[in-house]
This record gives structure tokens, sequence and C-alpha cells, in this order.
């Protein structure tokens, strides 16, 4: 799944088209299936595992800040 819509909006606030994707990465993560999310970065591409697919859904619902906290 891309992602990177999903990721661009970060700290923005999601609009319906961002809340429907948020909506798919959750049932998504909820199945039994391969999972792999892709994200366009500045630094290039990021291929997410499930795991890290679950943090980003923390993050874009705000249960988990972006930063590691020092």
């Amino acid at each position: 799944m891309d992602v990177t819509r999903l990721a661009s909006r970060a700290g923005r606030g999601l609009t319906g088209v961002d809340r429907v994707e948020r909506a798919y990465l959750a049932q998504l993560l909820k199945e039994n299936l391969p999972l792999y999310g892709l994200a366009k970065t500045v630094v290039g591409y990021s291929l997410l595992d499930r795991e890290a697919l679950g943090r980003f859904l923390r993050r874009v619902d705000g249960r988990q800040a972006w930063a590691r906290q020092t």
C-alpha cells in the first residue's frame, strides 16, 4: 500500500481522501495477509513491513510521537 500521501499530511490534519486511506490501512492491518507499505521520501523510497505500518498508523492517529523523545 502506498502511504506517501498519509505521510505527507503528518501534523496537518487529514482530508477526506486521507481518512479513507487511513481506514484502508487500519483494515488491512487487521487482516492476516502479507502487507507492505511504500512511502516516497526526500531520500528515496521506504518500504515498511506490517510492524512499521502499525507504528506509522499510531503516529497518524496521534497515539505515538513521530520522533523519539530525548
